[in-house]
């Protein structure tokens, strides 16, 4: 795993895994690289945790296709696509119904839902 290094004129070191799985730690000028290294390996199974959290968070691109599940406000629908010739969505129950005249325009779906 790459763990980037910021050296700067601070009084900790600071160390955060990122949403994005960056693992960043940042040192005080005057440490040095083998302090560096022990505290990377001391902290190795926190590290690991964080990231496999934020994995198991990262979303997938959306297809926006029926039966795809979306999250508003706190709780998941499903989404069910519909030709129709009003565009607009509904909430009805555990579906997110999506009306559209075209069920192939991904940026007019994307666009309605976001």
């Amino acid at each position: 795993m790459e763990v980037k290094i910021v050296k700067k004129d601070v009084k900790n070191i600071t160390l955060r895994v990122k949403a994005t799985c960056e693992v960043v730690l940042t040192v005080p000028f005057k440490i040095n690289d083998e302090y560096v290294k022990m505290f990377l390996k001391r902290k190795q199974g926190w590290i690991n945790k964080k990231v496999n959290f934020f994995r198991s968070k990262i979303v997938l691109q959306k297809e926006y296709v029926s039966e795809e599940t979306f999250e508003y406000l706190g709780k998941n629908y499903r989404l069910k696509v519909i030709k129709s010739d009003k565009e607009g969505i509904e909430l009805d129950g555990d579906y997110c119904l999506l009306f559209t005249k075209n069920e192939d325009d991904f940026l007019k779906k994307e666009k309605r839902i976001c």
